[in-house]
């Protein structure tokens, strides 16, 4: 259903609410209800509470009342339980701010309402309607204590070039201070910390710009001869611009997405016309739960304290060998068998909102979500749990950065330093101390001079035969511009095979079963991938083969077996999916299979391992899965697990600690076809109020 209104008056839309100018409809229909005569309108999907409720709203009188609830999901749990079967029939949820409204034609409704102790809302407003049009509105606002942030520094002395940039900065901050103060304190803290790192930004530029003083600490090349040359001056200006646009990107979105359509709702249109009344408030809140709850997980272990000090200390892996390597005793040297505390107080967490044009992306400062996914989160092509995938592309850069991390020399200077020692250890010379982040290094390395000739998931190499070199073999090593122009051009893939793996165990607990059908759905909604679509066989091949413990060939006959078994139990979602067609067209050829993929596969396990022996850790993954209503089953037959998120399909009062679950139990229900599929928008919204309640 959707609520509309329409300004009546030539004027269109007024600054100031006038009385009798704007008519209120409730219109059961399936696409927008634009009209030809219209001439300003907004609108927004809702949903009855009782899902086969049909519009009974009188309104040649009536009243609207509209909530913002902290918890709506459990505001709405504890009215299906307790409320009149009356009560219930005039109730309405959306996915905005004012995700809960009442349409009420006396005060009997309202009253009831009240008596079931509900939580407190942060604000309601109410319009009284007489012959659908709006004859009067009153606002009930929660007095907040007010907030401010801390002050950007003076940046009158850059070029006045920059001065818009960062004026852009200062003045959406300056906004933000009223919204948040009325509708949302948790990105405060975010924003507080943006605005830290934009005045460290500020003062790298005054010293770039001038070259008087002292150099910043915080700058990361401290070489004042450097400094000087201009080209390298650039560079560094040039980044820090790039990080203030797209910090000003990314608070321009946050800022209209979040508190759009909050109360008073006429005074605030949201930029998606979909929703352009009440707007997606509440669809923000749920990514700003999901980024939290990741974000807070990977915050227990310090992973970049352990890779750039503890590691540097602890002794050398075993079995790193340049055919087959020998794991046995990697994962004495897991994560978490350092122990290191954690600054939160200096962490940056990402600014989340949606975007029709970045989709499904991950940057420095900021996680986007399909705006699709809005209304059909919950839908195979545009599931949330695609979220899981992006959020670990950051973890995953820290760590791979981190390893590669050294104060004292540029970055090509680190890469050439820690070659040369690598070298050294290859050719059986004297290599000097070798540690645990030593032979991290050695892993990328190898993996990358093999994939000059073995492939990987982006190179494609022809090979007849898989004979392994013999045990006097040598790994031809290029020179060091020739290896570092392989690894700046392997370092996605590396990163992809981390985050896949990673994202299976994390998230999805293991269960290939679950997994795979569901990425590839997600997959099918993205263009490129049919044309691109060995990169993501191989991606998928290797998750799998991270639970498989054989010699490699092994690996991938049972990997590729699996896949295959995977597909063919899913073949009811496999049928409605074109791409699906092609997947197994592929899997199916094994003479393509033979000649372009297992060599790169082969290469490739090395990495796979590293992820889940050295930096896979069981403490993040206990935190990611903390929640009494988390079910587990052994099941030997189906070979994993099975898991259930103890909730059914509508609303209840009850907390969810961990949202990824819970949406991962809803996505399985899809997969199952348990799902009912005939309102999948009102699922979505359903699952978006339950993701903010905790």
């Amino acid at each position: 259903m959707w609520l509309k209104i329409n300004y009546q008056q030539k004027e269109l839309e007024y600054e100031i609410f006038k009385p009798n100018t704007i008519e209120v409809n409730l219109i059961e229909k399936i696409i927008a209800p634009v009209e030809i005569n219209d001439k300003s309108i907004r609108l927004s999907k809702i949903f009855p509470l009782q899902a086969e409720s049909k519009i009974k709203v009188n309104f040649k009188r009536c009243d609207i009342h509209f909530f913002e609830y902290n918890s709506p999901f459990q505001v709405l749990g504890k009215i299906n339980q307790k409320a009149s079967d009356r009560l219930k029939e005039n109730i309405y949820f959306s996915y905005g701010a004012c995700s809960i409204i009442l349409f009420s034609e006396t005060d009997e409704l309202i009253i009831e309402l009240k008596k079931l102790r509900l939580e407190e809302y942060y604000a309601s407003e109410k319009w009284e309607i007489k012959n659908h049009l709006i004859q009067k509105i009153i606002v009930d606002r929660k007095s907040l204590s007010p907030i401010s942030f801390p002050k950007i520094i003076d940046y009158s002395a850059l070029p006045n070039y920059l001065h818009s940039i960062i004026d852009e900065f200062s003045i959406s901050i300056k906004i933000l201070e009223n919204k948040i103060v009325e509708h949302d304190r948790y990105n405060y803290t975010i924003l507080t910390s943006l605005v830290s790192i934009v005045n460290t930004l500020i003062s790298e530029l005054i010293f770039l710009n001038t070259l008087t003083g002292e150099i910043p600490k915080f700058l990361h090349n401290q070489d004042i001869e450097r400094l000087k040359d201009p080209l390298e001056n650039q560079i560094i200006q040039q980044q820090n611009i790039d990080r203030l646009i797209q910090i000003n990107s990314a608070i321009s979105y946050v800022s209209t997405q979040a508190y759009s359509g909050s109360i008073p709702i006429l005074e605030r249109r949201s930029l998606i016309r979909r929703s352009s009344l009440l707007g997606i408030g509440s669809s923000v809140k749920a990514l700003n739960r999901i980024v939290d709850y990741i974000e807070n997980a990977f915050l227990s272990v310090n992973f970049l304290e352990i890779v750039t000090s503890h590691m540097s200390n602890a002794g050398k892996l075993e079995g790193v060998k340049l055919a087959m390597h020998d794991r046995k005793t990697w994962s004495n040297h897991n994560i978490d068998n350092f122990k290191c505390q954690i600054e939160k107080e200096g962490t940056i967490k990402k600014l989340a909102y949606f975007s029709a044009r970045h989709a499904y992306r991950e940057s420095e400062y900021s996680i986007t979500a399909s705006v699709n996914s809005i209304s059909f989160g919950t839908a195979l092509e545009w599931t949330l749990m695609t979220l899981t995938h992006e959020m670990l592309h950051s973890h995953v850069r820290v760590i791979i950065n981190s390893i590669f991390f050294s104060e004292e020399k540029t970055e090509e200077e680190n890469y050439k330093s820690y070659y040369n020692k690598y070298r050294k250890k290859v050719e059986m010379k004297n290599e000097g101390t070798y540690t645990l982040i030593d032979s991290i290094r050695e892993i990328f390395f190898t993996y990358c001079i093999r994939s000059i000739t073995l492939g990987s998931l982006t190179e494609k190499k022809e090979y007849k035969d898989f004979q392994e070199p013999g045990p006097g073999a040598k790994l031809f090593l290029p020179k060091f511009e020739d290896f570092y122009s392989t690894f700046q051009r392997e370092n996605r893939n590396l990163n992809e095979i981390f985050v896949h793996v990673l994202d299976l165990h994390y998230f999805y607990g293991g269960r290939t079963s679950k997994y795979i059908p569901l990425i590839w759905s997600s997959w099918s909604a993205v263009p490129h991938i049919n044309a691109d679509i060995r990169q993501y066989i191989l991606r998928s091949l290797l998750a799998i083969a991270s639970k498989i413990d054989q010699d490699p060939y092994e690996r991938w006959l049972i990997a590729l077996a699996e896949f295959k078994t995977i597909i063919r139990d899913n073949s009811a979602i496999a049928s409605s999916i074109p791409l699906f067609k092609r997947l197994l067209e592929v899997l199916n050829d094994e003479e393509l299979l033979r000649k372009y993929y297992f060599t790169a596969f082969k290469n490739s396990l090395i990495i796979i391992d590293l992820a889940m022996d050295i930096f896979y850790s069981e403490q993040v993954r206990a935190l990611l899965w903390k929640d009494e209503n988390i079910i587990i089953e052994d099941s030997e037959l189906a070979g994993e697990n099975q898991f259930t998120y103890n909730l059914p399909m509508n609303f209840i009062d009850v907390p969810i600690d961990c949202p990824i679950p819970y949406l991962f139990d809803r996505m399985i229900k899809v997969l199952n076809r348990e799902s009912p599929n005939d309102d999948i928008e009102r699922q979505t919204t359903i699952s978006i109020l339950a993701l903010n309640s905790k």
